[in-house]
């Protein structure tokens, strides 16, 4: 049971980002008072000199224009307050399913249902693993939220952002999972949670709104369940089908992210008048093809060299004619994605999945 007992502490270490965000908002909220009604005090020093008429008239309106301030501001305070405990509601309810899952999948691994020789140690390395990166998850979309929030870029920057960093930074921890299969399974845990974040981002729940806003091109939350939502879809196939032990998935979701991402932001901002593909939309460039093969050449080329310099991965391929065969796929994905047939964000993958499951060994 001592599995068990470690989820349930890891249940409280799941709770604290979620309460982070929102656990100073009464604070921001308790002075609006004070500073609307000095407003309305200093015009009456100016009014000392004024005929006593005119002055206590005016002194009437003024208290009456506070009053109706302070009920707007007191409103404001109830809304506020109210979609605050609205937020914090669901985030502890996702949080307690996340647990909740953890401890479900440890009891399989416990019992042997993932796998022979799931020991305790490897048990609680997994559960470990999978609160950490669902924690990290949750600040990587606090920190590009606050980016698009603060104006630093506009929304279709951070939602290639969200885009480009998601699935590389996720895999980066894969090496430090267990051994064993049911790994995939717990690591899974975490796409099904942003599965569901999204969800609610895209049926406009007040607790992922800021989620919502930041990987929304024109704001309409409803695109959330589209490209986003895809995408995390994918990446969880591709992790239960192959996991870190084959080139397919892990290729495919890189060159997907950071090849597609890289072509989106570089090519509106440096391709605008560069050579545009005549056979595609008219709005993909030269220069976005280009910053698709480099970018996914290089993510990828690297995210395989981490893992097999820690042992995931294992390839009979000197690491020269590895780098080789994935600039050639990287240029050939970034072929597809200028096509126009079919939607880029199941061609790109799928091309990537298939051409490693030939070229890489």
């Amino acid at each position: 049971m001592g599995f068990l007992t470690l989820n349930l502490c890891l249940a409280a270490v799941m709770c604290l980002p979620f309460a982070i965000s929102d656990s100073y908002a009464p604070l921001s909220t308790a002075y609006i008072p004070h500073i609307s009604t000095r407003a309305f005090r200093r015009p009456l020093s100016h009014a000392k000199r004024m005929p006593c008429g005119i002055r206590a008239l005016l002194e009437d309106q003024q208290i009456e224009t506070a009053a109706i301030t302070i009920g707007d501001d007191d409103d404001d305070d109830e809304q506020t307050a109210s979609t605050s405990e609205e937020r914090w509601n669901r985030r502890k309810q996702i949080a307690a399913g996340l647990v909740a899952s953890i401890a479900t999948t440890a009891f399989a691994a416990k019992a042997g249902w993932l796998g022979a020789d799931y020991s305790d140690t490897m048990i609680a390395r997994d559960a470990f693993m999978t609160v950490l990166t669902s924690v990290l998850a949750v600040a990587l979309n606090r920190g590009i939220s606050w980016g698009y929030e603060n104006d630093i870029y506009d929304s279709k920057t951070s939602r290639k952002i969200t885009h480009i960093l998601s699935a590389p930074l996720f895999i980066v921890t894969w090496p430090f999972f267990s051994e064993r299969f049911g790994a995939r399974i717990f690591a899974g845990l975490v796409c099904l949670t942003n599965m569901y974040r999204l969800y609610l981002a895209g049926t406009g729940d007040a607790a992922e709104s800021s989620l919502a806003s930041t990987i929304s091109r024109s704001g309409d939350k409803s695109e959330v369940l589209g490209g986003p939502f895809i995408y995390v879809c994918l990446f969880t196939f591709f992790l239960l089908a192959f996991w870190r032990n084959s080139f397919p998935g892990v290729v495919a979701m890189t060159t997907m992210a950071a090849g597609d991402g890289m072509a989106d932001i570089i090519g509106r901002n440096f391709g605008r008048n560069s050579y545009k593909w005549r056979f595609s939309d008219g709005e993909k460039s030269l220069v976005g093809t280009i910053a698709f093969a480099v970018f996914a050449f290089g993510v990828t080329t690297a995210i395989c060299y981490w893992l097999i310099a820690t042992g995931s991965l294992v390839s009979s391929m000197t690491l020269s004619a590895m780098a080789t065969e994935i600039l050639v796929i990287s240029c050939i994905c970034a072929l597809v994605e200028i096509l126009p047939i079919g939607d880029d964000n199941y061609t790109v993958p799928g091309t990537a999945a298939l051409l490693a499951a030939f070229w890489l060994h």
